[in-house]
C-alpha cells in the first residue's frame, strides 16, 4: 500500500476546501447585502419612518466550511494502514458552504 512505503502509520481526519473560493463569496457577499437592506426596511417600516440612506457598511471575516461524514470502523482503517485490508474506508462530504457577513447602519 502506497501510504505505509510512504511511512505513513495513521491518520487524523479528511479535510474538504474549495480551490478558489472567491466567486462564491462574492455572491455570498451580494446575497448578504440584499439581506441587510430588506431587514433595514422592515425595521423602518414597523417603526412607521423611511430608511435613510446608508451611512456604514463593515464586513466581518469570511469563511467556508464543510460538513463531513466519516463512514469507517476501527478495524478497517488500522489494516488499511498496516496493508491487510479487505474492508475499504469510505469518506463523503454533504456541502461546502460559503459565508459573508456584514453589519450595515442607515439613517433614519
Amino acid at each position: 500500500m502506497t501510504i505505509t512505503k510512504a511511512g505513513a502509520t495513521g491518520f487524523n481526519g479528511v479535510s474538504f476546501s474549495l480551490e478558489d473560493p472567491n466567486p462564491y463569496y462574492v455572491q455570498a457577499l451580494q446575497a448578504a447585502v440584499k439581506n441587510a437592506s430588506i431587514a433595514a426596511n422592515a425595521i423602518a417600516a414597523a417603526y412607521g419612518k423611511p430608511l435613510g440612506e446608508i451611512q456604514k457598511v463593515e464586513e466581518q471575516a469570511s469563511y467556508s466550511s464543510f460538513e463531513e461524514t466519516a463512514v469507517y470502523n476501527e478495524k478497517a482503517v488500522l489494516d488499511s494502514v498496516r496493508g491487510s485490508s479487505g474492508n475499504s474506508t469510505e469518506i463523503q462530504y454533504n456541502k461546502i458552504k460559503v459565508t459573508a457577513t456584514i453589519t450595515a447602519t442607515y439613517g433614519l
